[in-house]
């Protein structure tokens, strides 16, 4: 419940304070959305690397650190995601709008979850 919430406010923001794409000029805004996707991947490639270490990790300390380490990342992914989100509005991509809005609130839901790991090992 809580991820729609901020989909509500992306909306509200989104359509409330950024100017159109033909102000700017589409060219500008798709380069940006290219651009934050080839950073979105990178992201999720440490995310994913994260992950698959942390099943094998057998040091505490080591695993702590891992687990703050990918809840930074997914932090990351949520802040990309908002981009996307904003660069597919502008460009009238109301399906890759949509997409984006339901990754970021994907990851705030996995972020919990992996807070809320590190909380009861690490602490």
């Amino acid at each position: 419940m809580k991820g729609y919430v901020w989909a509500g406010v992306l909306a509200l923001g989104v359509l409330g304070s950024t100017p159109s794409a033909v102000a700017q000029g589409r060219s500008f805004y798709l380069m940006q959305y290219n651009s934050t996707v080839t950073e979105m991947n990178r992201v999720v490639d440490r995310i994913n690397s994260l992950k698959t270490d942390i099943k094998t990790e057998k040091d505490f300390t080591r695993g702590c650190s891992m687990l703050g380490s990918l809840i930074s990342d997914m932090k990351e992914a949520q802040i990309l995601t908002e981009r996307l989100a904003d660069y597919a509005y502008q460009l009238d991509d109301m399906d890759g709008h949509r997409q984006a809005v339901d990754r970021h609130n994907a990851y705030l839901e996995e972020r919990h979850y992996w807070e809320e790991q590190r909380d009861r090992m690490c602490k």
